[in-house]
Formats: C-alpha cells, sequence, structure tokens
C-alpha cells in the first residue's frame, strides 16, 4: 500500500491518471463531434471548450491542488496553445504520415473496414489522429499547466 501512496504523492504520476480520464472524456467529445458531421478543426475547437470546463476542475484538484477559479482565464489559454498544437498535429498526420506509412495506412484501411457503415476514411484518419496527438498535447499541457497556471 505504500508504494501506492508513493506513485500518487508524485504529482506526474497524478497528472497522468487524471489525463487518462480527461483524454477519454475529451476524446468521445471529439469523436462524437465528428460523428455528426463536425470537421477536425471545430471538432477540436468545440472539445477544447468542453475540456476546459471538466479539466480545470480534475487537475486543479487532483494534481495540482488548486482549483482557484482566477486561475482558469490562464487555464484557458493553455488549452488554446494545446488545441492549436492539436490541430497541427492531426494536419501533419492527415496529410503526411497517414499517405506514406504503410502501418498507419493498413490501420486506417482496416478500421474503414469495420466502421465503414458510420464512417468514411476521412472521419477514421481524424479519429486516429486526434488519439494519436493524445500523448504530445498531454506532456505539454503538464508542463504549461505547472509552469503558468497552477502555481504554489
Amino acid at each position: 500500500m505504500s508504494y501506492i501512496k508513493k506513485c500518487l504523492s508524485n504529482r506526474l504520476v497524478r497528472f497522468f491518471l487524471v489525463a487518462g480520464i480527461n483524454v477519454s472524456f475529451g476524446t468521445l467529445v471529439y469523436a462524437l463531434f465528428i460523428f455528426i458531421g463536425l470537421g477536425y478543426a471545430l471538432a477540436s475547437v468545440l472539445g477544447v471548450i468542453t475540456a476546459i470546463i471538466f479539466n480545470f476542475n480534475t487537475y486543479g484538484t487532483f494534481v495540482f491542488g488548486n482549483k482557484r477559479y482566477i486561475y482558469i482565464f490562464r487555464f484557458a489559454c493553455v488549452y488554446g496553445i494545446m488545441c492549436a498544437v492539436n490541430i497541427g498535429g492531426i494536419y501533419m498526420f492527415k496529410n503526411f504520415v497517414f499517405v506514406s506509412n504503410t502501418f498507419f495506412s493498413n490501420l486506417i484501411c482496416e478500421l474503414y473496414e469495420m466502421f465503414h457503415d458510420y464512417l468514411n476514411q476521412n472521419k477514421i484518419q481524424e479519429i486516429v489522429a486526434g488519439i494519436l496527438m493524445t500523448v504530445p498535447v498531454g506532456l505539454l499541457g503538464f508542463t504549461l499547466n505547472r509552469k503558468f497556471v497552477f502555481l504554489k
């Protein structure tokens, strides 16, 4: 039990545990927006707006021990930066990685075979790219939140 407490005392470990919940929530919201027909940029922006409210409370409470709403503007600015990086990353995956990498091309084709009744190949690419961007965007978010939002 002390090992678990020791792990949970590490802010980065808590961040990734909470991030798992936040990413699941955010990915579902993003995928829902893609599914209903929005483009990836608009889906990302609307997902970020939804995530700001949800994630500010979870990160502030469980990771940084500070959810004073005075910091929500800074938090929103961090999420704006994260959103821009996410949109750029999705664009890069769709236009460069997915078209030139055999592994990803095969993955997209397999997913299309599974979900072609619900989603076209373009939408599948956008969802997969959004999922792949969660780790780099998450690390960026941790760093920016620690340095500029949830100050001690």
